[in-house]
């Protein structure tokens, strides 16, 4: 991710009332970058090289989630997915 690209999500996460740290910024790339959503478990593998614990990033995903910055969806698997809340294009 690029250092425009990672203010940009500092700014949001910021804008949603939460403390921009460097798993929630990670969370918000990989998602970015994604083809479609992701479970917990696809996003910890795709973070893997940053190290990061699986019980937090799953609370950031929550914590994400609830501040409106992702969709957490149930694809009628019982395992939660996320993926980013697209902004609506301004017209």
């Amino acid at each position: 991710m690029n250092p425009i690209d990672r203010e940009r999500w500092r700014e949001r996460i910021r804008s949603a009332g939460l403390r921009s740290t460097a798993p929630r910024v990670a969370v918000l790339g990989c998602l970015e970058a994604a083809d479609g959503p992701m479970s917990h478990a696809e996003i910890c593998e795709a973070l893997r090289a940053q190290a990061f614990d699986r019980a937090p990033l799953y609370r950031n995903l929550v914590d994400l989630a609830d501040a409106g910055l992702l969709v957490r969806r149930d694809l009628g698997d019982h395992v939660w997915r996320f993926e980013l809340r697209r902004e609506a294009p301004e017209h």
